[in-house]
């Protein structure tokens, strides 16, 4: 039978257990000092940091444990963050992504909308990604999203990580914005969340898809087509979107020649905005 190793810092112990075991059951038993206000994982009080591997075939498997047909080309990392110690398991590959995905899956309304923020949500809290705090929404609005989208899982686990858009990128979020709200798909706040989460995303500097904690840039496609229509059409070449976004920006103040894919770097950003 595979075998986990876990080390309790308290008291300075480690054990090999058999993988699948749970956390708190070890931690029992060991008498290791770890606070929890129940054996279900609902009170949010037993979240431990860890550090694991995960290879790509456990990764795969978990994806398809998850949702079955979801592809999974997300770079292979060395996972750290948060899990609840009451739910979580020792194994010989760790996805508490997919962990926190199920979680949320699990009461979600059935909006079109809820895989994608389930995948945002599940990374950007086991430090995946590189999303701002609150997916780069204030907490109020967040709360509206977890209701709206899961319904009673509540925001008691959800910590933030200390992640900020810089503020002297605030216009520039606020510009990609409006242009992709000009022609949303429907009245549903989701499409005005989902706006701003795109937004607060193309802030960092990896592929967009990567960025926002998505599984698949096939899921960054759908999302853009099914909550901006007339926007996505645009994209004839299927460009890559945050680049095609930035591309919109700088057509929209008579710029042709738009060469990167951040303006933050772009020798024209004053023309856009301002000095």
């Amino acid at each position: 039978m595979p075998k986990a190793k876990i080390t309790f810092e308290d008291i300075d112990q480690t054990v090999n257990v058999p993988a699948g075991t749970r956390v708190i059951e070890i931690s029992e038993k060991v008498g290791a000092g770890i606070i929890y206000g129940c054996r279900e994982g609902d009170c949010g009080t037993g979240m431990m940091h860890y550090q694991g591997r995960a290879g790509a075939d456990d990764r795969r498997r978990s994806a398809e444990r998850v949702a079955p047909g979801l592809s999974d080309d997300r770079p292979r990392r060395r996972p750290t963050g948060r899990v609840l110690t009451v739910c979580a398991r020792t194994a010989v590959a760790v996805d508490p992504a997919a962990h926190l995905y199920r979680a949320l899956m699990s009461r979600a309304a059935g909006g079109s909308n809820d895989h994608v923020f389930a995948c945002m949500i599940a990374s950007w809290q086991t430090g995946e990604g590189s999303m701002p705090d609150w997916l780069g929404l204030s907490p109020a609005a967040f709360r509206c999203l977890m209701e709206h989208h899961f319904q009673n899982s509540g925001t008691e686990a959800i910590v933030p990580l200390g992640r900020e858009t810089p503020e002297a990128r605030l216009d520039e979020v606020e510009e990609l914005v409006r242009l992709m709200l000009i022609d949303k798909a429907g009245e549903s706040p989701s499409k005005v969340w989902m706006a701003h989460v795109v937004a607060a995303g193309c802030m960092a500097t990896d592929h967009l898809w990567q960025d926002l904690g998505l599984w698949s840039r096939k899921d960054l496609t759908a999302l853009m087509r099914r909550n901006f229509p007339a926007l996505a059409a645009l994209n004839v070449k299927d460009m890559k979107w945050k680049r095609f976004l930035y591309k919109q920006l700088c057509e929209a103040e008579g710029i042709y020649s738009c060469r990167v894919p951040s303006c933050e770097v772009c020798t024209d950003y004053h023309v856009c905005f301002g000095s």
